[in-house]
């Protein structure tokens, strides 16, 4: 069996590199980084599967922004939301509000990122809150 994107990867083009913050090396993403990131901009439906400490929470972000989504909602383990909310402040390339919810007396901004546990989601009030909005990615 022979998967087209693992025979052949096209230059990555729609990706801009994420600027370097504070002049670390590690700001700066690997071209596996942008490899992922490219194949999730290029899908209408994709996942990241790669092993802990590769840096999804990266390429999803570089994708994001590739792509020009306004409206985002990340459903993460709740250890790992402030992960997010920090990593969507420090590599975005779009100026977007970055909120999360951590009860449910938050409610989740009609636009930008929404970051909520899934412990959270699956509760019925936040829930139906969530789903007030229309996401351009989840």
């Amino acid at each position: 069996m022979s998967f087209p994107h693992t025979t052949e990867i096209s230059p990555i083009t729609a990706i801009k590199p994420v600027p370097r913050f504070g002049g670390i090396v590690t700001d700066t993403p690997y071209t596996y980084q942008l490899i992922g990131a490219k194949f999730l901009a290029d899908q209408g439906d994709a996942g990241l599967f790669d092993e802990m400490g590769l840096g999804k929470t990266l390429q999803a972000i570089i994708a994001c922004d590739s792509v020009g989504a306004k409206t985002i909602l990340v459903i993460c383990p709740a250890s790992a939301r402030i992960n997010w909310q920090r990593e969507f402040k420090r590599f975005q390339t779009i100026n977007r509000k970055v909120s999360v919810i951590l009860s449910g007396f938050d409610n989740p901004e009609p636009e930008g990122v929404t970051i909520c546990s899934f412990d959270l989601a699956s509760r019925e009030d936040i829930h139906s809150k969530l789903m007030e909005n229309r996401y351009d990615v989840l």
